[in-house]
């Protein structure tokens, strides 16, 4: 195992250096500055709060990215994958909020709901009525997380129902804004210190058609490989994992995890591992073509998002496993200046 793991990490090492970069024409203006922030999935996890967060959230804020997005389905494709059921229907339960409620109380299409709130993030928000209806507007383009931003920005007994907002849709709001996810924990909770007036949603699974389709083989591979990554040595990971605990400590934790070390270990024990299997005529092919889409596809959604803003300082919040294929993909396009996390979060 230990074999494997050296030949992947010296084949599949991130460089910064393989970029376009080197090479770089012309630009007007300043390039845009992108930093992937790779972050342990954090719902449920009792050791992480808010004042675990605060350091990381202090540096995140001197940054001062100017576009916040993170690791979240977008409403219009969860309308394309509710199209395409039942093939997707899991896809819709396990990553799509369920807009249905605020649209139905609005008496919105989706694409009436994205108008609207469209043309409500043109207008200043002048009282806790305004800012109740761009919770129910953001909940009905299936954004969950940018709806529970506004919501806590509320003052507590202004977190109410009114003519727009129902006394249920009030409640999953409150419920919302207890969530350890890191799409509010830290998304959310930067986006109010900034004042943004929204979040962006980056991820994509319609890549999860090639699962479909795939040989039906493949979670057999799949298992093989992720059995023998769990009895290698984890020494790299249980570090990272004590070091999650405690403000003292959190800023060492995103280092070492958004670090060249970390992403390569995970690259070698899970999708370079899976490429290189010949079990069942390389069935684990798709899986590596299925995580290539997808972070193709999520950094196209990136672009978009900060397309309009060049020169913009730009934050992306994804699960830790994305970090390092998506610094190769951006890396490559001239106008954008990758910003290294562990200068960022140095002490």
């Amino acid at each position: 195992m230990k074999k494997i793991v050296a030949s992947m990490l010296a084949l599949l090492a991130f460089s910064p250096a393989a970029t376009a970069q080197d090479v770089t024409p012309e630009l007007a203006g300043e390039r845009t500055q992108i930093m992937v922030l790779g972050s342990y999935h954090l719902s449920g996890n009792e050791d992480v709060d808010e004042t675990t967060l605060e350091p990381l959230l202090d540096r995140l804020e001197q940054f001062a990215p100017d576009i916040i997005l993170y690791e979240g389905l977008p409403g219009e494709q969860c309308v394309q994958l509710r199209i395409y059921t039942p093939l997707t229907d899991q896809l819709v339960d396990d990553y799509c909020t369920d807009s249905s409620p605020a649209l139905e109380t609005l008496g919105m299409t989706p694409g009436e709901a994205n108008v609207a709130l469209l043309e409500a993030l043109e207008e200043p928000v002048t009282d806790a009525v305004d800012r109740r209806r761009l919770a129910m507007l953001f909940l009905a383009n299936g954004d969950a997380w940018s709806a529970f931003m506004h919501w806590s920005r509320l003052a507590e007994g202004e977190r109410i129902a009114d003519d727009v907002v129902t006394t249920e849709l009030a409640e999953r709001f409150t419920r919302g804004l207890s969530s350890r996810n890191e799409n509010a924990s830290i998304g959310g909770a930067l986006g109010n210190r900034l004042g943004h007036a929204r979040l962006y949603a980056m991820d994509d699974h319609t890549a999860d058609s090639i699962y479909i389709g795939a040989d039906e083989r493949l979670g057999e591979v799949l298992q093989t490989v992720w059995g023998r990554a769990g009895e290698s040595d984890p020494a790299l990971r249980n570090e990272a994992d004590a070091l999650l605990t405690s403000p003292d400590t959190i800023l060492a934790h995103y280092r070492l995890i958004n670090s060249d070390e970390f992403q390569n270990m995970v690259f070698a024990l899970d999708f370079g591992a899976v490429a290189a299997e010949e079990m069942h005529d390389a069935a684990g092919r798709s899986y590596l073509a299925w995580w290539h889409t997808r972070n193709l596809r999520m950094a196209a959604n990136i672009m978009a998002a900060s397309g309009n803003d060049p020169g913009a300082r730009v934050l992306v919040i994804t699960g830790a496993s994305h970090k390092g294929t998506l610094d190769q993909i951006l890396g490559q396009f001239y106008e954008i200046e990758l910003v290294d996390v562990g200068q960022a979060l140095a002490d």
